[in-house]
């Protein structure tokens, strides 16, 4: 902190699990949360896009699996 140098350390696989599970209690509670639920959408394209370009492991099911099931556009 005293160098002002913030680099990032919460991977974003674990931003997503949190909101998952802050979107599964409101679920619960029977509170609506569409910007919650927006944002873990752009959070999982983020986690696909990632896997889809830097990974030379990627079949074609989980490409298509993208482009069928996301609706948010980046």
């Amino acid at each position: 902190m005293i160098k002002d140098k913030f680099d990032p350390a919460f991977p974003l696989k674990h931003q997503q699990k949190d909101m998952r599970l802050a979107l599964a209690l409101g679920d619960e509670v029977g509170v609506s949360m569409p910007i919650a639920a927006a944002s873990n959408e752009v959070i999982y394209k983020c986690i696909m896009f990632m896997i889809l370009f830097y990974s030379e492991k990627i079949s074609i099911t989980l490409t298509s699996l993208l482009v069928k099931n996301t609706s948010i556009i980046l």
